[in-house]
């Protein structure tokens, strides 16, 4: 099993390759890896509910962060985020890049 952090900055409704990027982590979390979505700058409108284009709410179990900071530079609330999206400050981030054997990829 690989461990893997997928770092999506991107808007969904701007870059059709969101959604692709956003398949892969739940194809690589059902292939059995332990998967990580963490969502920052525009990237966190895939994070907010009924958002047009994002396919967050469709991960299972694959984890999901947003930057709290871009969450609230685009004004999004705790009660606008799906559900099993959770709010994270940047030095989670941090960690999660300095772990052993983190694949890292950054869209």
């Amino acid at each position: 099993m690989a461990k893997y952090l997928m770092i999506e900055s991107r808007d969904p409704q701007e870059a059709a390759a969101v959604g692709e990027f956003t398949d892969l982590a739940r194809d690589l979390q059902a292939a059995g890896n332990d998967v990580t979505l963490y969502l920052v700058q525009n990237g966190v409108f895939g994070a907010r509910k009924g958002f047009q284009g994002s396919r967050v709410a469709q991960l299972g179990k694959v984890s999901v962060l947003a930057d709290d900071f871009s969450l609230r530079q685009r004004g999004i609330t705790d009660g606008e985020i799906v559900s099993g999206v959770r709010a994270s400050g940047i030095g989670a981030l941090v960690d999660l890049l300095a772990e052993p054997g983190v694949r890292a990829m950054w869209h």
